[in-house]
């Protein structure tokens, strides 16, 4: 158990000397960019319904995810709670001191379908539930909010779950969920890199359907 802690640390300490950009952690992908990297305001949140995706040529492969990668940072208060019924989270109530943040990992494409702008995308969200956080730790810092955990100076549980990939490997590359520790962190950056490498076109096993996105208003 302390040789794990001890390698997920240096694993941590590593990504984050070398991943921080602007304040923010960065996956270790260095072509993914982080879209609302502060994720300070409390937005509210659309998600356009589209019965006929062949009617709105929705892209149907990685390939036709064209806009590139980006890591996404959203957060909810009880201001903006009903959101979070966009993110398969309607019946969580938060407390008037938590936090919900939600961090997409996404191969994306924006595209208009009906004169509305609507967001595709394959990949991986990270579900961060923040009961306490010490010391003006950004709640987008993830290694300091880890090891704030690891501390005692943090209480985060988080899940991670797959959007618009199935398959029996993408199941086996999923974290069991728990405290939000310097560990947890490590095996959710794992997860993301095992996720993006499965989300293929020629991946054997492996079912691509992209999905609406939720964009801010």
């Amino acid at each position: 158990m302390l040789k794990n802690l001890l390698l997920a640390t240096t694993m941590l300490l590593a990504l984050y000397s070398c991943d921080k950009t602007g304040g923010t952690t960065v996956v270790s992908d260095p072509n993914v960019a982080v879209e609302d990297p502060k994720a300070t305001e409390e937005k509210t949140y659309v998600k356009p319904v589209i019965e006929d995706k062949d009617a709105c040529n929705a892209p149907k492969t990685m390939r036709d995810l064209s806009g590139g990668m980006k890591k996404i940072f959203y957060q909810f208060t009880t201001k903006n709670n009903g959101s979070l019924g966009l993110f398969g989270m309607a019946n969580l109530t938060l407390g008037k001191k938590e936090v919900m943040v939600v961090v997409d990992f996404m191969q994306y494409k924006d595209q208009k379908c009906s004169g509305e702008s609507v967001r595709y995308g394959v990949g991986a969200r990270l579900f961060l539930h923040i009961k306490k956080i010490q010391g003006g730790v950004s709640i987008t810092d993830l290694p300091k909010l880890a090891a704030g955990v690891e501390y005692g100076k943090s209480s985060v549980t988080y899940s991670i779950e797959v959007i618009g990939l199935t398959g029996n490997k993408v199941r086996a590359a999923l974290p069991n969920t728990g405290d939000f520790n310097v560990e947890a962190y490590g095996k959710v950056i794992s997860a993301v890199d095992k996720i993006q490498m499965l989300a293929s076109d020629s991946e054997e096993g492996i079912v691509i359907d992209p999905q609406v996105i939720p964009t801010s208003n």
